[in-house]
């Protein structure tokens, strides 16, 4: 069982409010926002939208490996995510961005639905430019 605050982020109830997977903030105005699941989409998001997540607060609805190393690589600000995984913490306070969690695990496993097991794959890759790299292999056409 991960660890858990009693801490309410407004990002977190907008993201909630809006059924959303994804949020982009900058100075408290919506810049992008998302509710297609799965890293497929997130990557598609940092791909075609990049300069929107620089330094902008980021809100996912889960962070796992795969996802911090997308968001190191998009040079979010603050990410925040109603469950993280304690990797992905680490990846991004090493990387220098703010973190905000309200439950906190061991890891994010991959989702059996998905058919790509992203978080394996980012192991796999052990940093964001070598993840993007596989993810850009697979996702271009």
């Amino acid at each position: 069982m991960g660890q858990t605050t009693s801490v309410r982020y407004p990002i977190l109830d907008r993201l909630r409010g809006g059924e959303l997977t994804l949020l982009v903030e900058r100075g408290g105005s919506l810049i992008f926002a998302s509710d297609r699941p799965g890293i497929k989409s997130l990557y598609r998001a940092v791909h075609e939208h990049l300069e929107l997540f620089e330094g902008s607060d980021v809100a996912n609805k889960a962070v796992g490996i795969a996802a911090a190393y997308l968001l190191v690589y998009a040079r979010a600000g603050r990410v925040y995510a109603p469950v993280m995984g304690k990797d992905a913490q680490r990846v991004l306070k090493e990387a220098g961005i703010q973190v905000e969690t309200e439950s906190l695990v061991k890891q994010i496993d991959d989702d059996p639905n998905e058919p790509y097991p992203m978080e394996a794959l980012a192991r796999e890759a052990g940093g964001p430019a070598r993840f993007v790299e596989e993810l850009r292999a697979r996702f271009t056409p």
